[in-house]
C-alpha cells in the first residue's frame, strides 16, 4: 500500500494532477486535489485509505465531509474503472537490448556519422568547451582528420548502415564538425567526392551538414555548399552588441561583421538554397538579454523565419560564469522567459504564432515532451531515461579515427574505433554506468516519463556521478512543472493549436529503429534456418 505516483499542481485559480502511471495531466476540483496527498491505494484493494492527517488537512482547507467524502469517491471510481491514482513504482531500469542484441543492431543501423575534421578554431569564443575554461573537455589544437582517416569513416558508414538504406526510406547523414570545419575545407570536398565516385547509388539518400561560424568561406567554399546542397548551421548569438561580446578572434575582434557578409553573399548565390538549408545555432550567456536576442530573430531579414536552435553554454565544471553573479543573473533570465513565454502563449492561443517563430525555440523545448507524451500504462521496466543506442543512432568519429557516442560527449567515454570497429564491452559498461546512478531516483520521480537525460546529465569528465545526475534532474524537474502548467493552460485556451505546434516527427526514433533491425534480423534468420531444414529434409 502507497501514495499515488502524481504530482500535483496549480496554475491560477485551477488545480491539476498529473497521473504517471497512466500519464495523463487531469484538471481536478480543490478537494481531490488536498485529498490525493492523504490517501493510500493498492492493487488489493480499490478503496483509498485516508491517512491520520486528511481530517486536519481538509479542516485547514475548508473542505466539508461531503466533499472529501465525494473526492474520496471520485479517486476510488478512477482506480477502479481507468487505473488511475495507482501507488505502482517502476520496479526497475533495464536496457531492453542484450549486449548481442546490441552487436546486431550497430552492426547495420548507423544514421549520423558526426567526422571530427579539425581540432582548430580561428576565434577563441569565451564559452567555448574547447576555450581551456571546462576542467574535462579538450582544448584547441591543430588536429586535422586526413583523408585516409575520413574515407575509412564514409565507408564505415556505409558498411554500418544497411538496414536503414534497404528496409527503410530514413536518411543517412554525414557531418563536418570542428573546431571551424572550413579550416579543412579540403578535407569536406574529398569526402563528397569519395561518396559519389564510390556509392553514387546512395548520394539521394545521404545529408551532408556542418556547424560553422561563418567567417572564414571564401566564394569557392560558398559555391560548393549550394552546389552540394550542405544543410549549414551558423552560429549567431543575436545582434552584433550581443554576438560580439564573446564570440571574437585570437586578437579579441568581434566576428559579427564577417559573418553577415559571408550570410549575404550566400544569399545572394542561391537565395532557395538559403532560406532551405541555412540554419542558427544561438548559445545563451549573461548578463542575460533573450527579449533583444529573440526581436533579432523575428525581426532581422537575414535570420528571420529560419530553423533556430537554442541552447545555454554549459555550466558543469567551468570557470566561464565565475565572472557573473549567478544569483542575480538566473532572476533577470526567469523574468525574461516569464515574459517571452506570456508572448508565446497568446500566440498560440490566437493561432497567430508563426511556424519558425523564435518564442517558440526559446520558450518551449520541454513542452514537446509533455505535447508529444504517448498516454498509457507505466511500463515495470523503464528505459534509461534519453540515452541513445550508442553506435546506432550517431557516432563521433576524432581525427585519429577512435571512436565516441556523439559530439556532445566527446572525448570521455571511447566505444571503439575505425580498426576494430565497435567496443561491444565499452557500449554495455557505459549502459550499465549510467543505470546504477540513475535507476533508484528515477523509479520514484513523477518526471520519469518525460526525462531526455542521456549520458552527458551523468559524466564527470569520463566516470559517471550520482551527484552530477541529481542536480541535473533537480532542473529538469522545475522545467517539466514549469512546462506541465503551461501545456494546462493552452489546452484550457486551445486544445488543437498545440498539435499544430509540436507536429508528430516524421523521422523514425532510434528505438524504433532498432527494434526493427531486430525482427529483421530474427526474420532473416528464421527464414535462412527454415531454408537449410528444407535442403537437408
Amino acid at each position: 500500500m502507497g501514495k499515488p505516483f502524481v504530482l500535483k499542481y496549480r496554475h491560477g485559480d485551477k488545480y491539476y494532477v498529473y497521473d504517471v502511471n497512466s500519464n495523463c495531466v487531469l484538471e481536478v476540483d480543490k478537494s481531490l486535489y488536498t485529498v490525493i496527498s492523504h490517501v493510500e491505494i493498492t492493487g488489493d484493494s480499490s478503496v483509498p485509505v485516508a491517512g491520520e492527517k486528511l481530517k486536519g488537512v481538509a479542516r485547514v482547507a475548508s473542505l466539508s465531509d461531503e466533499s472529501v467524502n465525494q473526492a474520496l469517491g471520485t479517486i476510488r471510481d478512477a482506480y477502479a474503472t481507468k487505473g488511475l491514482f495507482s501507488d505502482r513504482r517502476p520496479t526497475a531500469m533495464r536496457y531492453p537490448f542484450s549486449k548481442e542484441d546490441m552487436r546486431v543492431i550497430v552492426s547495420s543501423t548507423l544514421c549520423r556519422l558526426i567526422l571530427g575534421i579539425t581540432e582548430s578554431c580561428n576565434l577563441r569564443c569565451a564559452y567555448c568547451k574547447y576555450s581551456g575554461s571546462y576542467q574535462y573537455a579538450r582544448q584547441h589544437s591543430n588536429a586535422q582528420m586526413t583523408e585516409a582517416t575520413a574515407h575509412k569513416a564514409v565507408r564505415f558508414l556505409m558498411d554500418h548502415s544497411s538496414y536503414i538504406i534497404n528496409e527503410t526510406d530514413q536518411p543517412i547523414s554525414i557531418t563536418f564538425y570542428g573546431g571551424e570545419p572550413f579550416i579543412n575545407f579540403r578535407l569536406i570536398q574529398s569526402v563528397v567526392s569519395f561518396v559519389e565516385e564510390h556509392y553514387p547509388e546512395r548520394r539521394e539518400r545521404l545529408h551532408l551538414a556542418l556547424t560553422s561560424n561563418f567567417t572564414m568561406p571564401r566564394q569557392e567554399i560558398l559555391e560548393f555548399l549550394v552546389k552540394n546542397r550542405i544543410d549549414v548551421t551558423v552560429s549567431v548569438d543575436g545582434p552584433q552588441i550581443l554576438h560580439d561580446r564573446y564570440r571574437v578572434s585570437a586578437r579579441g575582434k568581434g566576428s559579427y561583421e564577417r559573418l553577415r557578409r559571408n550570410l549575404e553573399r550566400l544569399r545572394k548565390i542561391d537565395e532557395k538554397y538559403y532560406d532551405e538549408k541555412v540554419a542558427f545555432s544561438v548559445v545563451i550567456t549573461p548578463p542575460y538579454d533573450l527579449e533583444t536576442v529573440v526581436d533579432f530573430f523575428e525581426h532581422d531579414d537575414l535570420v528571420r523565419d529560419h530553423l533556430l536552435f537554442v541552447s545555454y553554454a554549459d555550466r558543469s565544471y567551468t570557470t566561464f560564469y565565475d565572472r557573473f553573479d549567478m544569483n542575480t543573473e538566473r532572476k533577470a533570465v526567469f523574468g525574461q522567459l516569464d515574459r517571452l513565454r506570456t508572448r508565446f502563449n497568446e500566440g498560440v492561443k490566437s493561432g497567430s504564432l508563426p511556424p519558425r517563430s523564435p518564442l517558440t525555440a526559446f520558450t518551449s523545448s520541454a513542452l514537446r515532451y509533455v505535447v508529444q507524451r504517448p498516454v498509457g500504462r507505466l511500463a515495470s521496466n523503464i528505459f534509461p531515461n534519453g540515452v541513445c543506442v550508442p553506435g546506432a543512432h550517431r557516432t563521433f568519429v576524432t581525427p585519429d579515427g577512435k571512436l565516441y557516442m556523439c559530439e556532445r560527449i566527446g572525448e570521455t567515454v571511447p566505444i571503439g574505433d575505425l580498426e576494430s570497429g565497435y567496443d561491444m564491452d565499452a557500449i554495455d559498461q557505459a549502459l550499465q554506468g549510467y543505470i546504477a546512478i540513475s535507476e533508484e531516483d528515477c523509479r520514484n520521480c513523477w518526471a520519469v516519463r518525460f526525462c531526455g537525460a542521456c549520458f552527458i546529465a551523468g559524466l564527470k569528465g569520463n566516470e559517471f556521478c550520482g551527484v552530477s545526475k541529481q542536480k541535473y534532474c533537480s532542473g529538469q524537474r522545475q522545467e517539466m512543472l514549469g512546462a506541465l502548467k503551461q501545456y494546462s493552460e493552452l489546452m484550457a485556451a486551445n486544445p488543437k493549436a498545440l498539435n499544430l505546434v509540436f507536429p508528430p516527427s516524421e523521422v523514425m526514433s532510434t528505438l524504433d529503429l532498432a527494434r526493427g533491425c531486430l525482427a529483421h534480423h530474427k526474420q532473416v534468420a528464421t527464414a535462412a534456418g527454415t531454408v537449410a531444414i528444407g535442403a537437408r529434409s
